[in-house]
């Protein structure tokens, strides 16, 4: 909690989104799959060993997607953000 919502200077935000997100949550969680996992796939090949697992698990057991239908890694990142941001998802 920060020190202007302690002392009441702004409303307490809802600490646990069960039902839906707000945007600051969406972006936070969009940085951080950015820069740990979808920058790395997308821009080293050697990086696609090591991370073609985790994104195969996203697409089938996240997503539940026929894995032939994959988009290319650039692609993947892509249609990941239009994912996380879609009203209706989160």
């Amino acid at each position: 909690m920060r020190f202007s919502e302690r002392y009441g200077y702004k409303p307490v935000r809802e600490i646990i989104q069960k039902e839906s997100m707000d945007d600051d949550l969406k972006n936070k969680l969009w940085s951080i799959l950015f820069i740990q996992i979808f920058e790395k796939y997308s821009l080293y090949d050697r990086y696609n060993e090591l991370f073609s697992p985790l994104i195969i698990n996203i697409w089938i057991d996240l997503l539940k997607l026929p894995l032939d239908e994959k988009p290319s890694s650039y692609k993947f990142t892509i249609f990941m953000k239009e994912y996380l941001y879609r009203s209706d998802v989160c």
